[in-house]
């Protein structure tokens, strides 16, 4: 039988994994719409490039898991989320940088391949 103190710490362990999930969804839509509308309304682009753009990242994340799964397999749970959480941050910081559209594709469709590390959905 685990003693009590064993017993919170295993509870507790899994109150950041909750965190960082609410905080990247947040910060994912927040961060998201105001790209949107910064692109749409001050850069110029044309909305079936916007349309693009947005749903990149969704369709990249359809594959995802799969990949996110086998890196896990490799690495281990710990390092893949700390992978998901270190390249995530880099990437939105890389689409503020520069407004090519390409760019901008490449670079939602590898936030969807690192959601696949977060989320794999096992």
């Amino acid at each position: 039988m685990q003693s009590q103190k064993e017993m919170t710490s295993e509870l507790y362990r899994a109150w950041p994994i909750f965190l960082l999930a609410f905080i990247r969804l947040l910060f994912f839509s927040i961060f998201e719409r105001a790209l949107s509308n910064y692109l749409y309304f001050v850069v110029d682009i044309s909305e079936s490039s916007l349309g693009i753009i947005s749903s990149a990242g969704a369709i990249a994340y359809i594959f995802a898991p799969i990949l996110g799964q086998f890196i896990t397999s490799k690495t281990g749970i710990r390092n893949a989320l700390i992978l998901s959480s270190v390249l995530a941050p880099i990437l939105m910081g890389a689409q503020i940088i520069y407004f090519e559209p390409w760019f901008l594709i490449l670079c939602r469709a590898t936030l969807g391949l690192t959601m696949g590390l977060y989320w794999q959905g096992r």
